[in-house]
């Protein structure tokens, strides 16, 4: 942000000079026409106050102001585990420049699109954030390291289990698999959850399932060593530190549907 304060002000004189009830600094000469975008990790488009304000002062709000349009695009990162949203997202900042092109402005549907909320419960998105940056903070590594290495964020509840899981679904792979799995946990963090998976869809619930196909026991920090890679679930199980009821055939196959 300052770096791009110190390229922009000097389309500025230095003096001071009072226009409509404001002090501000009068134009050296009427610059280019300017079109702001920006993103950033946070949910909210209030994150874009500081930089939107300076973009109205300095482009806007002075005679030869020509400020085009201001695109802003919050939780940028999330945006790779929510494909289709995404691919929408990125349809429109296209259409948005064919938009600028033609008629020097952005139309507020398509600025609605760009902006789009990721999440319908902003909570979820900084549950699952904040798994990851934990997980960051455990191992000693880098945001970057974390994302180059195709790491998962560990889940510290099950209820951050239920959102990371099918994070990580592939419905290609999963095809018309219609199961339920359930897992029951213990230690650290005690209770059950399930998923539903159904012609490439899958469904997170609370509590135990009424007739699973599969259901594993585990202590909840074995288990999510092994879905982190951390541990080999494979050995792990035939040393018994966990067990697992049902379709086995189903839990050697996980990584088919949940590859990602």
């Amino acid at each position: 942000m300052k770096t791009f304060i110190e390229r922009t002000f000097p389309i500025c004189e230095p003096f001071l000079v009072e226009k409509g009830g404001r002090w501000v600094h009068p134009l050296r000469q009427k610059h280019p026409a300017a079109v702001v975008l920006s993103v950033c990790g946070f949910p909210a488009l209030s994150a874009f106050g500081g930089l939107t304000h300076y973009a109205k002062f300095l482009f806007e709000d002075q005679e030869a102001g020509r400020l085009w349009a201001e695109i802003y695009r919050p939780s940028a990162e999330f945006m790779y585990q929510a494909v289709d949203k995404q691919t929408d997202i990125l349809d429109a900042t296209r259409q948005a420049g064919r938009e600028l092109v033609k008629t020097h402005r952005v139309s507020p549907e398509t600025l609605a699109r760009i902006e789009q909320p990721i999440a319908a419960d902003l909570s979820d998105f900084a549950k699952i954030t904040n798994c990851m940056w934990g997980t960051c903070i455990a191992e000693g590594i880098t945001r970057r390291k974390f994302a180059n290495d195709n790491m998962m964020p560990r889940p510290d509840s099950i209820e951050t289990y239920m959102l990371l899981l099918p994070m990580g679904f592939n419905p290609e792979d999963a095809g018309d698999t219609r199961t339920t799995m359930q897992f029951e946990f213990s230690g650290s963090v005690e209770g059950a959850c399930h998923f539903i998976i159904s012609d490439g869809t899958i469904e997170a619930r609370e509590g135990k399932a009424e007739n699973p196909d599969l259901v594993v026991t585990a202590p909840f920090d074995l288990w999510m060593d092994v879905i982190t890679g951390k541990e080999d679930g494979g050995a792990m199980l035939m040393a018994e530190e966990y067990q697992a009821e049902g379709d086995l055939e189903l839990l050697l196959n996980m990584n088919k549907f949940f590859g990602k």
